[in-house]
Protein backbone atom coordinates (compact mmCIF):
# COMPACT_ATOMS: atom_id res chain seq x y z
CA UNK A 1 0.00 0.00 0.00
CA UNK A 2 1.26 3.47 -1.24
CA UNK A 3 2.09 6.16 1.66
CA UNK A 4 -0.90 8.05 -0.08
CA UNK A 5 -3.30 5.39 0.52
CA UNK A 6 -2.34 4.32 4.00
CA UNK A 7 -2.86 8.12 4.33
CA UNK A 8 -6.62 7.77 3.05
CA UNK A 9 -7.18 4.39 4.76
CA UNK A 10 -6.32 6.49 8.15
CA UNK A 11 -8.66 9.75 7.04
CA UNK A 12 -11.55 7.63 6.59
CA UNK A 13 -10.64 5.46 9.56
CA UNK A 14 -10.29 9.10 11.94
CA UNK A 15 -13.71 10.34 9.92
CA UNK A 16 -15.55 6.69 11.09
CA UNK A 17 -14.32 7.13 14.29
CA UNK A 18 -16.34 10.00 14.62
CA UNK A 19 -19.47 9.23 13.10
CA UNK A 20 -19.49 6.09 15.33
CA UNK A 21 -19.37 7.67 18.61
CA UNK A 22 -21.82 10.22 17.93
CA UNK A 23 -24.12 7.39 17.25
CA UNK A 24 -23.26 5.62 20.46
CA UNK A 25 -24.34 8.73 22.38
CA UNK A 26 -27.67 9.39 20.28
CA UNK A 27 -28.41 5.26 21.52
CA UNK A 28 -27.49 6.38 24.67
CA UNK A 29 -29.62 9.43 25.26
CA UNK A 30 -32.87 7.43 24.07
CA UNK A 31 -32.03 4.15 26.63
CA UNK A 32 -30.67 6.59 29.05
CA UNK A 33 -34.15 8.46 28.83
CA UNK A 34 -36.01 5.00 29.11
CA UNK A 35 -34.10 4.18 32.09
CA UNK A 36 -34.31 7.53 34.42
CA UNK A 37 -37.08 8.66 33.60
CA UNK A 38 -41.15 7.08 34.04
CA UNK A 39 -42.14 4.97 36.47
CA UNK A 40 -39.23 2.47 36.08
CA UNK A 41 -36.50 4.92 37.31
CA UNK A 42 -33.58 4.50 38.99
CA UNK A 43 -31.82 6.91 41.17
CA UNK A 44 -29.46 8.65 38.77
CA UNK A 45 -26.66 9.03 41.36
CA UNK A 46 -26.29 4.79 41.78
CA UNK A 47 -26.68 4.70 38.08
CA UNK A 48 -23.97 7.23 37.61
CA UNK A 49 -20.94 6.18 39.84
CA UNK A 50 -22.14 1.93 38.38
CA UNK A 51 -21.65 3.31 35.31
CA UNK A 52 -18.35 4.83 35.88
CA UNK A 53 -16.93 2.14 38.41
CA UNK A 54 -18.05 -0.70 35.73
CA UNK A 55 -16.28 1.48 32.52
CA UNK A 56 -12.86 2.06 35.08
CA UNK A 57 -12.37 -1.56 35.23
CA UNK A 58 -12.80 -2.53 31.86
CA UNK A 59 -10.86 0.38 30.82
CA UNK A 60 -7.82 -0.55 33.23
CA UNK A 61 -8.10 -4.06 32.06
CA UNK A 62 -7.81 -3.31 28.39
CA UNK A 63 -4.86 -0.64 29.22
CA UNK A 64 -2.87 -3.16 31.61
CA UNK A 65 -3.47 -6.05 28.87
CA UNK A 66 -2.30 -3.82 26.11
CA UNK A 67 0.18 -1.24 26.96
CA UNK A 68 1.81 -3.29 30.13
CA UNK A 69 1.61 -2.62 33.90
CA UNK A 70 4.63 -0.36 33.52
CA UNK A 71 3.39 2.39 30.92
CA UNK A 72 0.10 2.34 32.21
CA UNK A 73 1.04 2.82 36.07
CA UNK A 74 3.74 5.49 34.50
CA UNK A 75 0.99 8.47 35.10
CA UNK A 76 1.16 7.69 38.52
CA UNK A 77 4.31 9.26 39.69
CA UNK A 78 2.99 12.98 38.31
CA UNK A 79 1.06 12.68 41.55
CA UNK A 80 4.49 12.10 43.61
CA UNK A 81 4.79 16.04 44.14
CA UNK A 82 8.22 15.79 46.38
CA UNK A 83 10.89 13.16 45.81
CA UNK A 84 14.37 13.71 46.60
CA UNK A 85 16.04 12.39 43.38
CA UNK A 86 13.53 15.54 41.55
CA UNK A 87 14.63 18.75 40.85
CA UNK A 88 12.77 21.76 41.17
CA UNK A 89 11.61 21.82 37.73
CA UNK A 90 10.67 18.31 37.40
CA UNK A 91 8.19 18.94 40.50
CA UNK A 92 6.68 21.43 38.75
CA UNK A 93 6.12 19.36 35.91
CA UNK A 94 4.47 17.19 38.11
CA UNK A 95 2.31 19.00 39.20
CA UNK A 96 1.55 20.34 35.85
CA UNK A 97 0.62 16.95 34.64
CA UNK A 98 -1.17 15.52 37.52
CA UNK A 99 -3.64 18.57 37.80
CA UNK A 100 -4.26 18.35 33.89
CA UNK A 101 -5.43 14.86 35.02
CA UNK A 102 -7.45 16.08 37.93
CA UNK A 103 -9.08 18.91 35.80
CA UNK A 104 -9.78 16.13 33.00
CA UNK A 105 -11.57 13.80 35.61
CA UNK A 106 -13.21 16.37 36.78
CA UNK A 107 -14.20 17.72 33.65
CA UNK A 108 -15.59 13.62 32.83
CA UNK A 109 -17.35 13.44 36.44
CA UNK A 110 -19.26 16.48 34.95
CA UNK A 111 -20.16 15.43 31.33
CA UNK A 112 -21.15 11.48 32.77
CA UNK A 113 -23.42 12.28 35.82
CA UNK A 114 -24.69 15.50 34.51
CA UNK A 115 -26.08 13.66 31.55
CA UNK A 116 -27.46 11.17 33.93
CA UNK A 117 -29.08 13.85 36.04
CA UNK A 118 -30.09 16.03 33.01
CA UNK A 119 -32.30 13.17 31.57
CA UNK A 120 -34.50 12.37 34.91
CA UNK A 121 -35.44 15.69 34.14
CA UNK A 122 -35.72 16.78 30.67
CA UNK A 123 -36.71 14.89 27.62
CA UNK A 124 -34.04 13.12 25.63
CA UNK A 125 -34.63 14.77 22.06
CA UNK A 126 -34.22 18.22 24.20
CA UNK A 127 -30.96 17.42 25.45
CA UNK A 128 -30.01 16.19 21.81
CA UNK A 129 -30.49 19.85 20.94
CA UNK A 130 -27.96 21.01 23.20
CA UNK A 131 -25.16 19.69 21.74
CA UNK A 132 -24.67 21.25 18.43
CA UNK A 133 -22.82 23.79 20.80
CA UNK A 134 -19.94 21.42 21.71
CA UNK A 135 -17.86 21.95 18.60
CA UNK A 136 -18.68 25.97 19.14
CA UNK A 137 -17.79 25.77 23.10
CA UNK A 138 -14.55 23.56 21.96
CA UNK A 139 -13.79 25.88 19.31
CA UNK A 140 -13.07 29.14 21.46
CA UNK A 141 -11.76 26.75 24.54
CA UNK A 142 -9.09 25.56 22.26
CA UNK A 143 -8.16 28.45 20.45
CA UNK A 144 -8.27 30.63 23.38
CA UNK A 145 -5.11 27.99 25.16
CA UNK A 146 -3.75 27.98 21.55
CA UNK A 147 -4.29 24.57 20.90
CA UNK A 148 -6.23 25.23 18.02
CA UNK A 149 -4.25 28.23 15.42
CA UNK A 150 -4.98 27.14 12.35
CA UNK A 151 -8.95 28.28 11.54
CA UNK A 152 -10.26 29.25 8.32
CA UNK A 153 -13.49 30.18 6.87
CA UNK A 154 -14.48 26.66 6.08
CA UNK A 155 -13.96 25.39 9.55
CA UNK A 156 -15.99 28.42 10.66
CA UNK A 157 -18.76 28.13 7.86
CA UNK A 158 -18.85 24.24 8.37
CA UNK A 159 -19.13 24.60 12.50
CA UNK A 160 -22.07 27.14 11.72
CA UNK A 161 -24.13 25.55 9.31
CA UNK A 162 -24.05 22.13 11.46
CA UNK A 163 -25.00 23.71 14.11
CA UNK A 164 -27.96 25.76 12.11
CA UNK A 165 -29.11 22.47 11.06
CA UNK A 166 -28.78 20.36 14.87
CA UNK A 167 -30.84 22.80 15.81
CA UNK A 168 -33.54 22.72 12.46
CA UNK A 169 -33.47 18.93 13.27
CA UNK A 170 -34.59 19.42 16.97
CA UNK A 171 -37.45 22.03 16.23
CA UNK A 172 -39.02 20.21 13.58
CA UNK A 173 -38.56 17.01 15.60
CA UNK A 174 -40.10 18.45 18.86
CA UNK A 175 -43.12 19.52 16.98
CA UNK A 176 -44.93 17.37 18.62
CA UNK A 177 -44.37 18.25 21.89
CA UNK A 178 -42.08 16.58 24.50
CA UNK A 179 -41.72 19.29 26.94
CA UNK A 180 -38.93 21.43 27.86
CA UNK A 181 -38.40 19.77 30.77
CA UNK A 182 -37.24 21.62 34.13
CA UNK A 183 -35.64 24.63 33.96
CA UNK A 184 -32.48 22.91 36.16
CA UNK A 185 -32.27 20.26 33.40
CA UNK A 186 -31.34 22.94 30.96
CA UNK A 187 -29.11 24.29 33.35
CA UNK A 188 -27.17 21.24 33.81
CA UNK A 189 -27.22 20.25 30.28
CA UNK A 190 -25.22 23.26 29.29
CA UNK A 191 -22.86 22.65 31.97
CA UNK A 192 -22.07 19.46 30.30
CA UNK A 193 -21.38 20.89 26.80
CA UNK A 194 -18.73 22.49 28.75
CA UNK A 195 -17.65 19.44 30.46
CA UNK A 196 -16.96 17.73 27.83
CA UNK A 197 -15.95 20.48 25.12
CA UNK A 198 -13.14 21.23 28.12
CA UNK A 199 -12.50 17.09 28.01
CA UNK A 200 -11.78 17.16 24.42
CA UNK A 201 -9.15 19.96 24.73
CA UNK A 202 -7.38 18.81 28.01
CA UNK A 203 -6.78 15.59 27.37
CA UNK A 204 -4.84 16.77 23.77
CA UNK A 205 -1.50 17.70 25.54
CA UNK A 206 -1.65 14.73 27.68
CA UNK A 207 -2.12 12.33 24.73
CA UNK A 208 1.11 13.46 23.25
CA UNK A 209 3.19 11.77 26.19
CA UNK A 210 1.29 8.86 26.84
CA UNK A 211 -1.16 6.11 24.74
CA UNK A 212 -4.97 7.29 24.51
CA UNK A 213 -5.71 3.61 26.62
CA UNK A 214 -3.62 4.90 29.65
CA UNK A 215 -4.75 8.51 29.96
CA UNK A 216 -8.30 7.33 29.49
CA UNK A 217 -8.40 4.88 32.38
CA UNK A 218 -6.74 7.49 34.68
CA UNK A 219 -8.67 9.95 34.22
CA UNK A 220 -12.02 8.49 34.26
CA UNK A 221 -10.86 6.87 37.79
CA UNK A 222 -10.31 10.33 38.84
CA UNK A 223 -13.90 10.92 37.91
CA UNK A 224 -15.31 7.94 39.00
CA UNK A 225 -14.37 9.20 42.64
CA UNK A 226 -15.95 12.67 41.93
CA UNK A 227 -19.01 10.40 41.37
CA UNK A 228 -18.42 8.65 44.86
CA UNK A 229 -17.91 11.82 46.75
CA UNK A 230 -21.17 13.21 44.92
CA UNK A 231 -22.72 9.81 46.22
CA UNK A 232 -21.86 10.10 49.37
CA UNK A 233 -23.02 13.88 49.97
CA UNK A 234 -25.74 13.01 48.54
CA UNK A 235 -26.87 10.24 51.61
CA UNK A 236 -28.77 7.89 49.05
CA UNK A 237 -30.86 5.41 50.90
CA UNK A 238 -29.70 1.49 50.38
CA UNK A 239 -32.85 0.17 48.62
CA UNK A 240 -32.04 2.86 45.60
CA UNK A 241 -28.72 0.33 45.16
CA UNK A 242 -31.21 -2.28 44.22
CA UNK A 243 -33.23 -2.51 40.68
CA UNK A 244 -35.90 -4.96 39.59
CA UNK A 245 -36.53 -3.89 36.15
CA UNK A 246 -34.45 -5.36 33.57
CA UNK A 247 -34.46 -2.02 31.45
CA UNK A 248 -32.19 -0.09 33.92
CA UNK A 249 -29.73 -3.01 33.86
CA UNK A 250 -29.95 -2.93 30.02
CA UNK A 251 -29.23 0.83 30.00
CA UNK A 252 -26.13 0.20 32.49
CA UNK A 253 -24.62 -2.15 30.04
CA UNK A 254 -24.75 -0.24 26.94
CA UNK A 255 -24.01 2.93 29.13
CA UNK A 256 -21.00 0.77 30.32
CA UNK A 257 -19.84 -1.20 27.45
CA UNK A 258 -20.42 1.58 24.45
CA UNK A 259 -21.37 4.79 25.43
CA UNK A 260 -18.18 5.00 28.37
CA UNK A 261 -15.64 2.02 27.60
CA UNK A 262 -15.51 2.60 23.45
CA UNK A 263 -16.67 5.99 23.50
CA UNK A 264 -14.20 7.44 25.61
CA UNK A 265 -11.55 5.20 24.43
CA UNK A 266 -12.16 6.47 20.77
CA UNK A 267 -12.46 10.19 21.90
CA UNK A 268 -8.91 9.82 23.44
CA UNK A 269 -7.91 8.42 20.46
CA UNK A 270 -9.21 10.87 17.80
CA UNK A 271 -7.86 13.95 19.90
CA UNK A 272 -4.68 12.21 19.87
CA UNK A 273 -5.03 11.86 15.50
CA UNK A 274 -6.72 15.32 14.92
CA UNK A 275 -7.30 18.67 16.15
CA UNK A 276 -10.18 19.12 19.16
CA UNK A 277 -12.14 21.35 16.76
CA UNK A 278 -12.49 18.12 14.11
CA UNK A 279 -13.50 16.14 16.85
CA UNK A 280 -16.14 18.20 18.16
CA UNK A 281 -17.32 19.25 14.68
CA UNK A 282 -19.19 15.95 14.41
CA UNK A 283 -21.44 16.40 17.56
CA UNK A 284 -24.36 17.99 15.33
CA UNK A 285 -25.10 14.37 14.58
CA UNK A 286 -26.09 13.89 18.10
CA UNK A 287 -29.84 15.08 17.35
CA UNK A 288 -30.00 13.45 13.72
CA UNK A 289 -29.05 10.08 14.78
CA UNK A 290 -31.13 10.50 17.80
CA UNK A 291 -34.37 11.68 15.72
CA UNK A 292 -33.63 8.52 13.81
CA UNK A 293 -33.17 6.03 16.72
CA UNK A 294 -36.26 7.47 18.43
CA UNK A 295 -38.13 6.58 14.81
CA UNK A 296 -36.40 3.03 14.75
CA UNK A 297 -36.58 2.24 18.80
CA UNK A 298 -40.12 4.20 19.96
CA UNK A 299 -41.85 4.45 16.79
CA UNK A 300 -41.56 8.76 16.63
CA UNK A 301 -42.48 10.18 13.41
CA UNK A 302 -39.84 12.06 11.06
CA UNK A 303 -41.15 14.75 9.20
CA UNK A 304 -39.95 16.05 5.85
CA UNK A 305 -38.59 19.43 7.92
CA UNK A 306 -36.20 16.95 10.09
CA UNK A 307 -35.09 15.38 6.76
CA UNK A 308 -34.11 18.59 5.24
CA UNK A 309 -32.51 19.89 8.31
CA UNK A 310 -30.19 16.76 8.89
CA UNK A 311 -29.03 16.99 5.27
CA UNK A 312 -27.97 20.83 6.20
CA UNK A 313 -26.22 18.92 9.38
CA UNK A 314 -24.47 16.95 6.46
CA UNK A 315 -23.56 19.81 4.25
CA UNK A 316 -21.85 21.76 7.13
CA UNK A 317 -19.89 18.59 8.13
CA UNK A 318 -18.71 18.19 4.65
CA UNK A 319 -17.43 22.10 5.19
CA UNK A 320 -15.54 21.66 8.25
CA UNK A 321 -14.17 18.17 7.30
CA UNK A 322 -12.72 19.96 4.17
CA UNK A 323 -11.50 23.56 5.93
CA UNK A 324 -9.83 20.46 8.60
CA UNK A 325 -8.67 17.82 5.85
CA UNK A 326 -4.94 18.34 6.87
CA UNK A 327 -5.07 17.93 10.63
CA UNK A 328 -6.31 14.35 9.96
CA UNK A 329 -3.05 12.33 10.79
CA UNK A 330 -1.86 8.57 9.64
CA UNK A 331 -1.89 7.02 12.98
CA UNK A 332 0.16 4.25 11.93
CA UNK A 333 2.85 7.10 11.66
CA UNK A 334 2.83 7.02 15.51
CA UNK A 335 4.75 3.71 15.55
CA UNK A 336 8.45 2.65 14.18
CA UNK A 337 7.72 1.10 10.80
CA UNK A 338 10.66 0.20 8.23
CA UNK A 339 10.41 2.58 5.21
CA UNK A 340 11.29 1.70 2.16
CA UNK A 341 14.82 2.54 2.24
CA UNK A 342 15.45 0.48 4.89
CA UNK A 343 15.48 2.99 7.65
CA UNK A 344 13.18 3.08 10.27
CA UNK A 345 10.65 6.10 10.91
CA UNK A 346 10.68 7.28 14.32
CA UNK A 347 7.85 7.25 17.11
CA UNK A 348 6.17 10.49 17.69
CA UNK A 349 7.91 10.20 21.14
CA UNK A 350 11.18 10.38 19.96
CA UNK A 351 10.79 13.11 17.75
CA UNK A 352 8.75 14.86 20.66
CA UNK A 353 12.09 13.75 22.25
CA UNK A 354 14.66 14.74 19.66
CA UNK A 355 12.92 18.22 19.55
CA UNK A 356 14.75 18.82 23.18
CA UNK A 357 18.25 18.21 21.66
CA UNK A 358 21.02 19.76 19.16
CA UNK A 359 22.93 17.56 17.76
CA UNK A 360 26.64 18.57 17.00
CA UNK A 361 29.53 16.68 15.67
CA UNK A 362 28.14 13.18 16.62
CA UNK A 363 27.07 14.65 19.98
CA UNK A 364 24.11 15.34 21.49
CA UNK A 365 23.03 18.30 24.06
CA UNK A 366 20.03 19.76 25.58
CA UNK A 367 18.37 22.52 23.77
CA UNK A 368 17.31 25.19 25.98
CA UNK A 369 14.75 26.83 23.96
CA UNK A 370 12.82 23.36 23.74
CA UNK A 371 13.60 21.83 26.97
CA UNK A 372 9.65 19.59 28.32
CA UNK A 373 10.47 17.81 31.47
CA UNK A 374 7.35 16.00 31.31
CA UNK A 375 8.45 15.04 28.14
CA UNK A 376 11.81 13.51 29.00
CA UNK A 377 10.89 12.22 31.82
CA UNK A 378 7.92 10.21 30.33
CA UNK A 379 10.41 8.88 27.73
CA UNK A 380 12.81 7.30 29.98
CA UNK A 381 9.87 5.21 31.11
CA UNK A 382 8.90 3.93 27.92
CA UNK A 383 11.23 3.69 25.13
CA UNK A 384 15.14 4.30 25.79
CA UNK A 385 16.65 6.27 23.35
CA UNK A 386 20.31 6.21 22.58
CA UNK A 387 22.38 9.19 20.45
CA UNK A 388 21.72 7.48 17.50
CA UNK A 389 18.14 7.24 17.67
CA UNK A 390 17.70 10.71 18.61
CA UNK A 391 20.01 12.27 15.75
CA UNK A 392 18.36 10.15 13.50
CA UNK A 393 14.81 11.49 14.62
CA UNK A 394 15.92 15.20 14.86
CA UNK A 395 17.16 14.82 11.19
CA UNK A 396 13.60 13.32 10.02
CA UNK A 397 11.94 16.29 12.62
CA UNK A 398 13.24 18.86 10.21
CA UNK A 399 12.76 16.91 6.87
CA UNK A 400 9.52 14.67 6.04
CA UNK A 401 8.53 13.53 9.08
CA UNK A 402 4.41 14.42 9.49
CA UNK A 403 3.51 17.65 11.45
CA UNK A 404 2.75 16.61 15.72
CA UNK A 405 -0.73 17.38 16.30
CA UNK A 406 -1.55 20.48 18.08
CA UNK A 407 1.69 22.43 16.97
Amino acid sequence: MSAKDASDVSRLRVLGVCISVQLVFSGWHVLGGVALSGSKAVDPYVFALYREVGASILMALAAFFSEGYKRTMAPGRWFIFFRSSSSSTTIKMNRKMASLFILAGLTSFGNVFLTVMALTMIPSDLYSMYQPIIPVITTAIAVSTGFETKLNRAICAGIAISVVGAVMVEYSAAEGGSGTGSFFGNILTLVQCVSISSLIVITKPLTKIHSPLTITVWYYTIGSLWTLLALLCAQRPLASFFWSAPEPWAALVYAIVVATFYAYEAYSWLVHNASPTLVAAFCPLQPVFTVLLNFLILAKGIGLNTTLAGCVVIFGLLFTIYGKRTDILDYSSMNVQPSTSGEETPTLRARLLASQYTTTQGNTTPNPSHQNPAIDTSIEEEEQLNPSSLESAQSAENSTAAPIPGE
